[in-house]
Parts: structure tokens; sequence; C-alpha cells
């Protein structure tokens, strides 16, 4: 079953998570959520397919395809940002 891209969990987290945060903000200064959306076991689906895509674009660097992910670029050995 494919859900609709406009309530596909990718589409919905932003806007739920900025709701909340926003609700938040205006009760406890300086609170907002995070979603730490890797310890999500439903997404696990929807990640797998992202970093497949991903590896499979051979043009693209390491660095890039962890700014894509949404991750930060990893560190080479020598300390430099690996773009």
């Amino acid at each position: 079953m494919r859900s609709h891209p406009r309530t596909s969990p990718s589409c919905v987290r932003p806007k739920t998570t900025r709701s909340l945060s926003n609700w938040l903000e205006a009760r406890f200064p300086g609170a907002r959520i995070v979603p730490e959306l890797d310890a999500l076991p439903a997404l696990s689906v929807e990640r797998e397919a992202l970093w497949a895509r991903l590896n499979a674009a051979a043009f693209v660097s390491e660095g890039e395809k962890r700014r894509l992910a949404g991750l930060s670029a990893s560190k080479t050995r020598e300390g430099r940002v690996d773009d």
C-alpha cells in the first residue's frame, strides 16, 4: 500500500513537529521538539530506500550523500570535513 504524498510520514513530520514546538514555545520559552527519526522503526523502510538511492548515485561524494540524508558531513582521518 502506498501512502498519499501529502500524508506520507516525511511530509507530516515537519508540520507536526513545528506545530508542537510552537505550542510549547508559547508556554515554555526555549522549548522545542526535535525528533530522533533514526530511532523510529516505522521509518526504516523510508530510510533504507533513501540510502539505496543515494548509494546508487556514484557521482555524489560521501559528504554530499550524508548532507542529502540530513546528516552532518563526516571528518576524514586528517580532520578535514568530507565533501
